[in-house]
């Protein structure tokens, strides 16, 4: 009605509420809907839209947008409400918060909730421009890289693993036949990096793994992902499986002014849900009911000797003399109900601390942030503290006509991880699988008890239990990353322009093994122990120049780049067994019975790389694209034992 009477008095009224576009339906459209009801086209489409639909979209995301997706990447929906609800419905997990900026359509949070979803409702005033601010996605940011990077783009899936500052497996689009492998390539900042590695573990106690942990979540910018054509045209066979930028924060919009921001969180962890077992009583009942179920099976056996069990006899050794063989391993209940996931799963309670300082102008700026997370694993005795360090700095130099950039990058991470083997025979029977398959009859050791008391009911193996695992199996990763980074832009003409990057790039990974005398392995062994180390050392250079320039209805952009790069890889795996205390554990091999052979690695990896590309386009439309690309790979390996 309010609406109604300010339109009367002649006040242009905007109507947001139905979101229709404010323009008749064009005539060509009319036209190709009554053409198609006319041709009979009335029945259901596939949910996706026609092929012949797709293929238009397809071309004209190719033609306007210089974009190229293949017809699996095009779903056509009835709105945009409808495409918004089939991406929540097919991502969101139960649990996951979804920031929704304010103001919204009324209809967003039900759709996250109907997801199982929890809505973060981030206010956008006017005075932001109805746009969520790098502050306020501070408030509501991701813990990891890897999340961050879930949902980025289609045909992007990211594997987490949940050990506390775990590793990730990321794939676009699936095994690439060229590289053999999925893990894309991931630039930082313009520079291609390596995820920080575990060094190597013993066999059956978990693999190596490799995370993005080398930058904080709360240091990131923004994250762009490349893949097909776009990713190898720029780096090459390296680029197969898909690229990942990553641009740091800068303090280029600061203004002048110092800005101090803290943030502090507290999060608690939990199983989702624990698997329904039987219970001590459930599985009693079980194997009482096994035993029975042999002995019906023998005496209605057809061919036995005095005729089958029809139904009519009474069952007792007289009749049946073969039941004597049998005996009810449960006769009495033990009254034992142990839940080996409650005895190994906890409440994990982790929390955050991010410090960060940015100031300065366009012309001379710093940037620099502090996070700390601490990380219990809902596994018992697992956990990982994280330290990360980021400093961006910028000056325009001799007189502003080269812009002077400085990187500093620094990691260190150490924690426990839960054991995952139980030894290289029973591989299969680790923490997570053991608190589903150990029997429910059996408690903790007590003091003196050994896994001897396991062995009757696991094919006469002695077993540990998935607490004894859990609690007593050392295995200590620590990484330290460093990188340096320098960048050098200049003006070499109006149209031309110069680039230099060098980097520095250190890891370095430590991993402590120990299984003690009181699990099944340890026992084996009378303790046994590795130590493992792993140094990655990088160095990278790049020559840049690049000229655009645009007269009338033409455009053209072309590039040379130069590059080199170097890898020395070193490795080193120990290990021994025969302590016979657990009092020195891995840290000294001077008291173990056998030490085994030292294996050592030592790889070199060099890289010269050239790339020429020229882009041309007439009035936008018209996209001409060519470029060359020549490169040299050294690799130089050395295996020894020793």
């Amino acid at each position: 009605v309010k609406a109604n009477a300010l339109r009367a008095e002649g006040k242009d009224v905007l109507v947001l509420a139905a979101g229709e576009p404010d323009f008749d339906t064009p005539p060509n459209i009319r036209k190709a809907a009554s053409d198609a009801m006319d041709a009979g086209k009335t029945r259901y489409v596939p949910g996706k839209g026609t092929p012949e639909l797709q293929k238009a979209i397809q071309s004209k995301f190719l033609k306007d947008n210089n974009l190229n997706y293949d017809l699996d990447e095009i779903i056509v929906g009835v709105g945009g409400k409808h495409i918004i609800y089939n991406a929540m419905m097919a991502t969101i997990n139960p649990n996951d918060e979804v920031i929704i900026p304010a103001p919204f359509w009324v209809s967003y949070p039900d759709i996250v909730l109907l997801a199982e979803g929890k809505p973060v409702i981030v206010q956008c005033p006017e005075n932001q421009s109805f746009k969520i601010t790098a502050d306020q996605l501070e408030k509501n940011r991701s813990g990891s890289v890897e999340s961050i990077l879930q949902g980025q783009v289609s045909g992007l899936v990211v594997s987490e693993s949940s050990e506390p500052g775990g590793g990730s497996g990321v794939s676009i689009r699936g095994t690439n036949s060229i590289l053999g492998g999925t893990q894309p390539l991931y630039v930082l900042d313009g520079i291609p990096v390596d995820p920080l590695t575990d060094a190597e573990g013993m066999t059956g106690s978990g693999g190596s793994q490799s995370s993005l942990s080398f930058i904080n979540p709360n240091d990131i910018d923004k994250i762009e992902v490349l893949k097909d054509a776009a990713a190898t045209a720029i780096y090459g066979a390296r680029g197969a499986n898909g690229v990942i930028l990553i641009t740091s924060k800068t303090a280029n919009n600061e203004n002048g002014k110092d800005k101090i921001s803290f943030s502090y969180e507290n999060y608690v962890t939990s199983v989702r849900r624990n698997i329904n077992v039987l219970d001590g009583a459930g599985f009693e009942s079980y194997m009482n009911q096994r035993v029975l179920n042999q002995i019906y099976q023998e005496i209605t056996d057809p061919n036995r000797f005095g005729g089958p069990f029809d139904g009519s006899q009474l069952i007792n050794s007289e009749n049946y003399p073969e039941i004597i063989e049998y005996t009810l391993p449960y006769p009495v209940s033990s009254e034992v109900n142990t839940n080996w996931q409650d005895e190994t799963y906890r409440l994990a309670l982790s929390n955050r601390y991010n410090l960060n300082y940015r100031g300065g102008d366009f012309k001379r700026n710093i940037s620099m942030g502090l996070g700390i997370n601490n990380q219990e694993g809902v596994i018992i005795n697992s956990n990982n503290k994280t330290v990360n360090f980021n400093m961006n700095a910028k000056r325009k130099a001799f007189n502003e006509k080269i812009d002077i950039y400085s990187k500093t990058y620094f990691t260190n991470k150490k924690g426990n991880a839960a054991s995952v083997g139980n030894g290289q025979i029973f591989q299969q029977r680790g923490v997570v699988s053991q608190a589903l398959q150990f029997q429910p009859i059996f408690s903790l050791l007590e003091p003196g008890q050994d896994d001897d008391i396991y062995s009757a009911l696991n094919e006469g193996n002695v077993v540990s239990n998935p607490y004894t695992l859990a609690r007593y199996v050392m295995d200590i990763k620590e990484s330290t990353s460093f990188r340096q980074t320098l960048q050098l832009v200049g003006k070499i003409t109006p149209k031309l322009t110069g680039t230099l990057k060098a980097s520095y790039n250190f890891q370095k990974s430590n991993r402590d093994n120990y299984y003690p005398l009181n699990t099944t392995r340890g026992r084996n062994t009378n303790g046994e122990a590795s130590q493992a180390f792993l140094e990655n050392s990088k160095t990278y250079a790049e020559a840049n120049l690049r000229y655009r320039n645009r007269f009338k209805n033409h455009r053209i952009d072309a590039t040379l780049v130069g590059t080199y790069e170097k890898n020395e890889i070193r490795s080193i795996f120990n290990k021994a067994r025969g302590f016979g205390t657990d009092a020195t554990a891995f840290y000294n091999f001077a008291s173990a019975e056998e030490i085994l052979t030292p294996i050592t690695q030592f790889r070199e990896v060099g890289l010269l790389s050239a790339l020429f590309r020229v882009g041309y386009n007439f009035k936008r439309k018209y996209f001409v694209d060519i470029n060359t690309k020549d490169s040299k790979k050294l690799i130089n390996t050395i295996n020894k034992e020793k």
